[in-house]
């Protein structure tokens, strides 16, 4: 599974109506709007303020181009960009590899806790099976629940 993060910094003081106007994608947005497809709002506790990252996963990087086309030709998508635009000061985009299972988690309420971790280089493959055990025994021990391992397939190595 491929999860696609776009990573956005909102101008001062317009995170509350950005999150808004992402609420409303999925009511004009085919893919946004699918059963079972797993689509995040998420804005920062801690780091840069006002930022807003938005998640949408799916099987393969085939299907999100043929999503990210749905969206782009969606009616009233050109509407919603523009207010979209008024909101935003800049942002990335980024790919990641899911490495096993995919839970969906998504509620309001619920802190997502990233850690990033920096292979050293070739080791990426022992590094996520350490990461899967030492994070189910965390898990067993009631720390966190539903924790995801993703894999960079862009920005830096």
């Amino acid at each position: 599974m491929i999860e696609v993060r776009d990573v956005f910094q909102v101008k001062f003081g317009k995170i509350d109506q950005a999150v808004d106007l992402f609420k409303r994608l999925h009511k004009i947005s085919p893919p946004h709007a699918e059963a079972g497809v797993h689509y995040h709002v998420l804005t920062d506790v801690s780091g840069p303020m006002y930022t807003l990252v938005t998640e949408f996963v799916v099987e393969t990087l085939g299907e999100w181009e043929i999503s990210s086309q749905k969206i782009l030709n969606a009616p009233g998508f050109a509407d919603w960009f523009k207010e979209f635009q008024l909101l935003i000061e800049g942002g990335r985009r980024e790919f990641y590899t899911i490495e096993g299972p995919c839970e969906d988690w998504s509620r309001s309420g619920v802190v997502v806790v990233r850690q990033n971790y920096r292979a050293l280089k070739w080791q990426i493959r022992p590094a996520v099976a350490l990461l899967q055990r030492y994070g189910a025994l965390l898990t067993a021990f009631g720390v966190g629940q539903n924790p995801r391992i993703l894999t960079d397939m862009s920005g830096q190595m």
